[in-house]
């Protein structure tokens, strides 16, 4: 009984974990907390952003191109030229 109970435990909470924002949704609302504009597209090849690995990201916001960073909780996003 303890074994289907554990086996209950684990599976609730991995469907609890996996409700969370994706890493491109994160990348997302950082890049629109920093330029104040809404309509952010960050360039990823899929949800978990494989191609950013913890490194800068490339996000367009409002008809802008940034490269983005996270040091230590501090996102910096700059303009890119056109």
């Amino acid at each position: 009984m303890r074994l289907f109970i554990a086996l209950i435990a684990t599976a609730l909470c991995a469907a609890l974990c996996a409700c969370g924002p994706t890493i491109r949704e994160t990348l997302m609302m950082d890049t629109a907390n920093y330029t104040q504009c809404g309509h952010v597209d960050v360039e990823c090849v899929d949800d978990d952003c494989s191609n950013v690995q913890g490194g800068p990201w490339m996000a367009t916001a409002c008809g802008t191109r940034y490269r983005c960073t996270n040091t230590a909780g501090e996102v910096v996003c700059v303009p890119k030229p056109q």
